[in-house]
């Protein structure tokens, strides 16, 4: 087994101890599989989904309009309910992404979120809410878990948000490669609510880095920084919401790789292999 190493850049070794890599591996295959089509979700039968062979009671939510697609479901093995969102996956995903404008966040005083993003969410939120409350009936003991990749990501945190704010525990958000949602406000606002929240950065992944802070945008989390191609180290880059450190991912704001924001933790973020890789580079 390989070794994992922890650089540490902050005192709160409390803080350190909410990170788990083998976790995050786990959380990060909770992504992956909401790449796959809804049928093959559904059936819950591949190799991207061997990782977690005891899904059940499994709904995939889809919105058109927003080009958006999750699943819910029980993972049996770890006792959790799952909310899992996609990210980009076409060209129209990519333009929207690029729309910066900002609207209020009704849930806090003068928080503003991204406006694509937020649609994206307001679009498939009841039925989010609805399959939970199904879902927790059927395991009331059960953890409630939500990952999320890319434009998933963004998904996961205002659902993590939404939960929260509605007085429902969110036991784990582990987001990877997630764009900024909205400004320090509203950064302040999510870093209170939900404790166990960590964004997950590869290298020179280019995506964390917009929208601009320039623009007023910053991240909700505790960055946890994998650089280079070394799946198994990584740097707990603490910090005061709304403020991002330097010596983490921030150092590669001009030389970006897109090619790091498809694979995490030495892992291919999309359904296979290539399949992601695949859409954005035709």
């Amino acid at each position: 087994m390989s070794q994992i190493h922890q650089i540490n850049l902050t005192t709160q070794t409390e803080e350190v101890s909410q990170y788990d890599h083998n976790i995050a591996i786990d959380m990060l295959y909770y992504a992956k599989a909401s790449y796959c089509d809804s049928q093959q979700i559904l059936e819950w039968n591949g190799p991207t989904f061997q990782h977690h062979p005891q899904m059940e009671s499994i709904t995939v939510i889809n919105n058109k309009k927003h080009n958006s697609q999750m699943y819910m479901g029980y993972d049996k093995q770890r006792d959790q309910i799952v909310a899992a969102f996609r990210g980009s996956s076409n060209i129209k995903n990519w333009f929207d992404n690029l729309k910066f404008f900002k609207t209020k966040y009704p849930a806090c005083h003068k928080c503003e979120v991204h406006i694509g993003f937020y649609k994206a969410w307001l679009s498939i939120q009841e039925e989010v809410h609805n399959t939970y409350l199904s879902l927790r009936k059927s395991y009331p003991s059960a953890k409630f878990v939500i990952s999320g990749h890319s434009l998933g990501a963004t998904q996961a945190q205002l659902c993590a948000l939404y939960f929260s704010e509605i007085g429902v525990k969110v036991d784990l958000l582990y987001h990877f490669g997630s764009p900024r949602v909205g400004n320090k406000a509203f950064s302040i606002h999510g870093h209170s609510l939900i404790p166990h929240n960590v964004l997950v950065v590869h290298h020179r992944d280019p995506v964390p880095h917009v929208p601009k802070a320039q623009q007023g945008y910053r991240r909700i989390n505790t960055e946890v920084f994998y650089e280079g191609n070394q799946p198994h180290e990584y740097k707990w880059c603490s910090s005061e919401p709304g403020y991002e450190h330097k010596k983490c991912s921030n150092k590669y704001f001009f030389d970006i790789s897109i090619k790091d924001h498809l694979h995490y933790l030495g892992i291919s973020t999309g359904c296979d292999e290539l399949s992601l890789s695949q859409e954005i580079y035709e």
